[in-house]
């Protein structure tokens, strides 16, 4: 061996964690818990502050704004009023 070399049993333990996370039962779990927290960490983002949490809930109605488009008293054009109010409101 020459001088400064690292032995080559050193090198092989140094991989022996990927061997270990190469096996699917390892990594499945470690995968699940790394998607949790993804996940999770999505769900507070968009619900913990109250701006953004007013916003989304003012676009809930979005799809059903077509059904009363003549009708000035409608459900559908107060949420239309608000949602736009809210846009207005962001820029």
């Amino acid at each position: 061996m020459p001088n400064g070399s690292i032995p080559r049993e050193s090198i092989t333990n140094m991989f022996d964690w990927l061997h270990w996370f190469a096996q699917p039962n390892n990594s499945k779990t470690i995968l699940l818990v790394l998607l949790s927290v993804t996940f999770f960490a999505i769900l507070m983002y968009l619900f913990v502050g109250t701006k953004r949490t007013k916003r989304l809930e003012s676009h809930k109605y979005i799809p059903f704004q077509d059904d009363h488009l003549g009708d000035p008293e409608s459900e559908s054009s107060k949420v239309t009023e608000k949602v736009t109010e809210n846009e207005c409101k962001r820029r």
